[in-house]
């Protein structure tokens, strides 16, 4: 398919019912391939701009690794965060596991852990999901976490190709029942 210098060309016409993803490797090859959309009938969902109480920015090579890991834990996430940083806590069959993620300076954004915090959250979330999103660490080196109370998670990936792109994910928290 497309390596990681290949240009990448995708292309829909109005009412199509199929996108085309075209990738230039150079001069020497061109690979062409067309997906039928899916028709997805649910109804709307409108995410509401929210103004999270806790902030992380952080690398993002290190919150898929942090993903990766503890889903071998188990299947739900809690993520804690204080002044004193974000805890990544997983608890399963198997056993449980724990990550707690202190701010740090660094001599690029890929190495600091930002984190502000206006009050402390507490919330789980389905880490199968979570593990989905962080498969986008590769295109930028920085993710933003954005956590707050009885709201969705906002994970926020700044592209570093893309001038003012950036692509963006909500989920919401698991509720105890």
């Amino acid at each position: 398919m497309c390596g990681p210098s290949d240009a990448l060309k995708i292309r829909w016409q109005n009412e199509a019912d199929t996108v085309n993803f075209q990738c230039e490797s150079g001069e020497d090859r061109i690979s062409d391939f067309d997906l039928k959309l899916m028709q997805i009938e649910s109804e709307h969902m409108e995410i509401i701009e929210q103004h999270y109480k806790v902030s992380v920015r952080m690398p993002s090579s290190e919150f898929q690794k942090i993903c990766r890991d503890l889903k071998e834990f188990g299947e739900t996430i809690q993520l804690s965060a204080s002044k004193d940083g974000l805890k990544f806590s997983v608890q399963g069959d198997i056993g449980a596991g724990n990550v707690l993620l202190k701010p740090r300076e660094g001599e690029n954004p890929g190495e600091k852990v930002i984190l502000t915090v206006q009050e402390p959250v507490t919330a789980t979330f389905a880490l199968r999901y979570l593990v989905n999103f962080a498969k986008a660490a590769p295109l930028c080196s920085t993710v933003e976490l954005g956590l707050g109370p009885d709201a969705p998670l906002m994970v926020k990936y700044d592209l570093d190709v893309a001038e003012n792109g950036h692509m963006q994910f909500y989920l919401a928290p698991k509720i105890d029942e």
